[in-house]
């Protein structure tokens, strides 16, 4: 158990350092798509935490991730690169795909990032990762926010089973610098 707890919290760690390419609902998204260039540039994390849903039906927080610790720069070129802001990994680089349902005055939601680095396709399979060794991420939220604050959005991962629970997932908040 303290292997498979040692593996899913380093799942955690490389989906929060790690992302993949970007494409509308049933086409490739193009560098002069809105979605496509609000996305481009340097997100910092703003909060994130794991939640579970116990046998009873109520959900739990089981961990939250301190805000700063790691950000996300997106790329046009459908490139990305995770920093690790605390130093104890270096940064690295993937690929990101974004998926767009709905895009309403300048914000998007229900849509899905996906993200995809050697770390996440060495997990291929496991907890949050896909068979294709990508993470696709649910965006609940990509806000252009007019009121002078700094772009944020939401992203949460799809939910997996880890002892002891059979629910288990995580959300996290980015902010544009």
């Amino acid at each position: 158990m303290l292997k498979s707890s040692f593996k899913l919290m380093t799942l955690l760690l490389v989906g929060l350092l790690s992302t993949a390419s970007m494409c509308n609902k049933d086409e490739d998204a193009t560098p002069n798509d809105e979605a496509y260039t609000y996305l481009l540039g340097y997100w910092k994390l703003k909060s994130g935490a794991t939640y579970a849903k116990k046998e009873d039906g109520t959900t739990i927080t089981t961990a939250t991730v301190n805000p700063g610790v790691v950000a996300y720069e997106f790329f046009a070129d459908g490139t990305f690169t995770s920093y690790d802001l605390t130093g104890s990994f270096p940064p690295e680089g993937g690929t990101w795909k974004l998926e767009v349902n709905a895009l309403q005055n300048g914000d998007f939601d229900n849509g899905t990032l996906s993200i995809t680095t050697p770390s996440t396709q060495s997990m291929a399979g496991e907890f949050v990762v896909d068979a294709d060794g990508s993470i696709k991420y649910s965006i609940e939220d990509i806000s252009n926010l007019n009121d002078g604050s700094k772009p944020i959005f939401l992203l949460g991962t799809k939910k997996y089973e880890a002892y002891p629970y059979a629910e288990n997932w995580a959300t996290y908040e980015y902010q544009k610098e």
